[in-house]
């Protein structure tokens, strides 16, 4: 008795396959506004950008984002991430810097206050979901009133289940960029609503030395700005991955059954096509 091993649907091609995904785009806020709208763009200090503040060399910030704004990412995955800047006056021209990015998502709407300090959310540094060494010319860049793309690519989609999105982004370059340089916001839609972000910034210590040091936002260290930034996420249906296993057929010892890929028997091909004839694949012109 011999055993043929049947590989359905051009095998090779049916093993391990991936189910087709879709792809969707969710922007909040202004991400590419109106550069003479000063509410499209973070209208304080120029220390007290989010995500990234590039008058210091190092920076980090954490953002949330609400349930009720990524609803329709809910139960999908995260694909990449891009935040919008506008600089202004600036005269650096090769800027250079390593940017990480980490995700997780939290309880919590808002930065939990500690007398009259915010804490910063407690989040795991060990991996990063996506890395970016990142380079402009933010002199090109003011000079043409361009605006300047930081884009995130993830080294894995993030499956997002539809609590608060914490969004931490870490900057570490060889020099600050003189100038201003604003980042394109959420609009809020009262004074009341509570802080979405903690900044930190810094030209002697980085986000993780002062993180590891202090968990709240202190004065002085840490920055506080109500809007969240303008955000694009990417994002797709979540993958599915089919197999189709090798399919066991008993025959005599010298057997002359036919086989179409998708494993029937049948007596003898009618038509062109691919069969499997005594465990080898046929073709059948």
């Amino acid at each position: 008795m011999r055993k043929i091993y049947a590989l359905l649907g051009m095998a090779i091609m049916a093993l391990s396959s991936v189910a087709q995904t879709s792809v969707g785009t969710l922007t909040l806020g202004e991400f590419n506004g109106d550069s003479g709208d000063d509410k499209a763009m973070f209208d304080g200090f120029n220390c007290q950008n989010a995500p990234v503040t590039f008058v210091y060399k190092h920076s980090g910030s954490q953002t949330i984002y609400l349930p009720h704004m990524l609803e329709p990412m809910k139960d999908k995955e995260i694909t990449s991430i891009a935040f919008s800047c506008l600089p202004q006056d600036c005269y650096v021209f090769d800027y250079t810097s390593t940017m990480k990015l980490y995700l997780s998502e939290v309880a919590e709407e808002n930065f939990v206050k500690d007398g009259n300090k915010y804490l910063w959310f407690v989040t795991d540094y060990t991996n990063p979901n996506a890395s970016l060494d990142f380079k402009a010319d933010f002199q090109e860049a003011a000079t043409n009133e361009e605006n300047i793309l930081i884009k995130f690519q993830l080294e894995k989609p993030f499956k997002y289940t539809g609590k608060t999105l914490l969004v931490t982004v870490v900057n570490d370059g060889d020099q600050s960029v003189g100038g201003v340089v604003r980042f394109f916001l959420v609009k809020r839609k009262s004074k009341d609503e509570p802080h979405y972000n903690a900044i930190f910034g810094s030209d002697s210590k980085t986000f993780m030395e002062y993180y590891k040091e202090s968990k709240a936002v202190t004065d002085g260290n840490g920055y506080r700005n109500a809007e969240p930034a303008a955000v694009q996420f990417t994002y797709q249906e979540p993958q599915v991955h089919t197999a189709v296993c090798n399919i066991e057929a008993d025959e005599s010892q010298d057997s002359n059954e036919w086989y179409n890929l998708q494993g029937v028997r049948i007596a003898q091909p009618t038509q062109a096509g691919i069969y499997i004839h005594n465990g080898k694949k046929v073709i059948v012109r």
